[in-house]
């Protein structure tokens, strides 16, 4: 298991805490510090002190920051064993996660990476959880390229996966080219080149809270802006090695016109909100 981390202060401790509790004992932990300055290090080093047979503590040369991607892809290159799953430092696994991933690739060798739901996790600031809703068939095997519209219809994330090592050094790990949606480079290269398996189980708790990247993108009313270098990333990749089919490229174009209609959108709201604001800003010495 990857974790990588920058700053996720003691939220990091329950992370590492949902590995350890987990019911399949033969694990290993990386955890790589993409640059933290806050006390997440010291975590990650006592934890790495404490389990030194388990836990391993990584970071880039001169604990320099490079991103997620990069971080997840050195990460990868410390792994030693058949399997690899991601833990954002913020989110936690169930008890029985990694298990009953396991089961489904053992029970299925031509199967390169298997997932299930989130659980949208608010009860941890006293709010109400919601569980994500797929819209892809569960409980079932997709051939490739099955899974690829409805990877990118953005309803269908598989963030709580297990995938196979030799799969994802055979399609290069994580792309770097780009930051936001770096994940979903991955998930794209494994589902045009392998099959894939949906779970109905929810075994991987997603913390809602206002400092994701996610939230902060959208409260700066940039979130669908920073779906351009992936989407660029993507027609690059689908046009290379005839990988991009008749259907491969209908599925990436209305994809782009999807989301460029929505940065659009996300761009005109936040200035007539601006507008709106600073029109309705009292004027000093005003009553």
């Amino acid at each position: 298991m990857v974790v990588p981390f920058l700053n996720p202060g003691p939220f990091l401790r329950e992370a590492i805490e949902s590995v350890l509790a987990q019911t399949y004992e033969s694990w290993e932990l990386i955890l790589v510090d993409d640059g933290s300055s806050d006390c997440s290090v010291d975590i990650a080093l006592t934890f790495a002190a404490a389990y030194p047979d388990k836990i391993r503590y990584v970071s880039h040369p001169n604990k320099a920051n490079h991103g997620m991607a990069a971080s997840r892809n050195l990460g990868l290159e410390h792994s030693r064993g058949e399997f690899v799953s991601h833990l954002d430092a913020d989110d936690v696994y169930s008890t029985d996660k990694i298990r009953k991933q396991l089961d489904v690739l053992e029970a299925n060798p031509g199967v390169a990476m298997v997932f299930g739901r989130m659980l949208l996790w608010h009860s941890w600031s006293g709010g109400k959880d919601a569980v994500q809703r797929f819209t892809c068939p569960l409980e079932t095997i997709l051939e490739p390229p099955r899974f690829f519209r409805f990877l990118l219809s953005g309803k269908n994330d598989p963030a709580g996966y297990l995938i196979r090592k030799s799969a994802m050094d055979a399609v290069g790990g994580y792309p770097v080219s780009f930051e936001m949606c770096e994940d979903w480079g991955l998930y794209v290269k494994i589902c045009l080149r392998y099959p894939v398996y949906v779970q109905s189980d929810c075994d991987y708790k997603y913390r809602q809270h206002d400092k994701q990247t996610c939230s902060v993108a959208r409260q700066q009313g940039s979130f669908y802006a920073q779906f351009w270098p992936f989407l660029a990333w993507l027609d690059d990749y689908t046009r290379m090695d005839g990988r991009g089919s008749a259907y491969i490229r209908f599925v990436v174009w209305c994809t782009t016109v999807k989301y460029g209609a929505l940065s659009v959108y996300e761009r005109t709201r936040a200035r007539i909100c601006g507008l709106v604001n600073a029109t309705l800003k009292p004027v000093a010495g005003s009553r």
